[in-house]
C-alpha cells in the first residue's frame, strides 16, 4: 500500500491507498503543529496505525505534500526512522512532464497540494478542470484544455475568516458554520451564517465563472469543464452552491500517489 500525507497549515490528512484498486482505504486527520519534532511525528504515525486494522508493514512507499516549511525536515526524518524513504512533492521536479504550463511564473512556489489536485483532476475528470479546495486557504486550481496547471486563485479560508471575525468583533459570538435557512438572517447567528457560508459560496461562484470564461476565450471550451470540490469544508459549501460537477474528498491524497507514480515511471 501507499501512504499519502497532505500536511496543511491547520490539519494533516493521512490516506492509506490500495494500489489495486486505486482507492483510499483508510483516512486519518490530525492538527498540524510547526513545533512537532521528528520523534513526535514518528510516534503519532505509529499510534494511528496501532489503533487501526492496518500495519506500517503494509506500507511500501510514502508520499508527502507539505506547505509548512518548518515541518519538511521533521516529516522526512520521521518517515526515515520508520524505515521508509519518503517522496516529497516539489513542483520543479515536474516541469518536463507537461503538468505545469511552460509560461507559469515561479513554479517553485506552487504548493504540492495544488499540483496534486491538478494532476488528479486531469487523471480522473479530464481537461479542462477547475478544483476548489476548501482548507485553511480556499485554493482554486485550474487545468487548461492541454492538461497543464496554469494557476488559479488563493483566498483566506472560510474558518480563518470566521475566526478572525469572532476574535475582533466583540459583539459577535462564535456560531456553527452551516448553511442558514435564509439569506436574510433573522437572528445574529443566521446573519453570520449567511454572510460566511453564502458569502463564500458567492465568491467561489464568481471566481469559477470568470475562470470558465477565460478558459473559453483561450479555446478550451471552459464553460463545459469539470468543477471539483474538495477539502475539509467541501460538504458544507456544496450545500450552498450548485457550481460543482463533482465532489471528491480524496482528490489530494490520490493526487499525491499519482505524482509519485509519474516520478517513478520517469526514473
Amino acid at each position: 500500500m501507499f501512504l499519502a500525507l497532505d500536511i496543511g497549515n491547520t490539519q494533516t490528512t493521512y490516506g492509506l491507498i490500495a494500489e489495486k484498486p486505486r482507492e483510499v482505504v483508510k483516512r486519518w486527520r490530525t492538527q498540524t503543529s510547526s513545533l512537532d519534532t521528528a520523534d513526535e511525528l514518528a510516534v503519532r504515525l505509529k499510534e494511528l496505525f496501532d489503533c487501526s486494522d492496518f500495519s506500517l508493514e503494509d506500507v511500501c512507499s510514502v508520499g508527502i505534500s507539505c506547505v509548512v516549511p518548518a515541518l519538511f525536515h521533521a516529516w522526512k526524518t520521521a518517515i526515515e526512522r520508520l524505515g521508509k524513504t519518503p517522496f516529497i512533492i516539489q513542483a520543479t521536479d515536474f516541469l518536463d512532464t507537461g503538468l505545469i504550463a511552460k509560461d507559469i511564473a515561479a513554479p517553485e512556489t506552487i504548493g504540492g497540494d495544488r499540483l496534486a489536485n491538478a494532476a488528479e483532476a486531469l487523471r480522473t475528470y479530464g481537461p479542462p478542470a477547475i478544483v476548489v479546495d476548501f482548507g485553511t486557504a480556499t485554493n482554486i486550481d485550474v487545468v487548461n484544455a492541454e492538461g497543464a496547471f496554469i494557476g488559479g486563485s488563493i483566498s483566506p479560508g472560510l474558518m480563518l475568516s470566521a475566526n478572525a471575525l469572532f476574535k475582533n468583533a466583540g459583539m459577535l459570538a462564535d456560531v456553527p458554520i452551516m448553511l442558514p435557512r435564509h439569506a436574510i438572517g433573522r437572528t445574529s447567528e443566521e446573519n453570520l451564517q449567511a454572510g460566511l457560508v453564502l458569502g463564500w459560496a458567492g465568491m467561489v461562484e464568481k471566481l469559477v465563472s470568470c475562470m470558465k470564461d477565460e478558459l473559453h476565450k483561450e479555446g478550451g471550451e471552459g464553460r463545459e469543464c469539470a468543477v471539483i470540490g474538495t477539502g475539509g469544508l467541501m460538504s458544507i459549501m456544496s450545500e450552498a452552491t450548485d457550481c460543482f460537477t463533482a465532489l471528491d474528498s480524496d482528490l489530494t491524497l490520490r493526487g499525491i500517489y499519482y505524482l509519485y507514480q509519474l516520478k517513478n515511471e520517469d526514473e
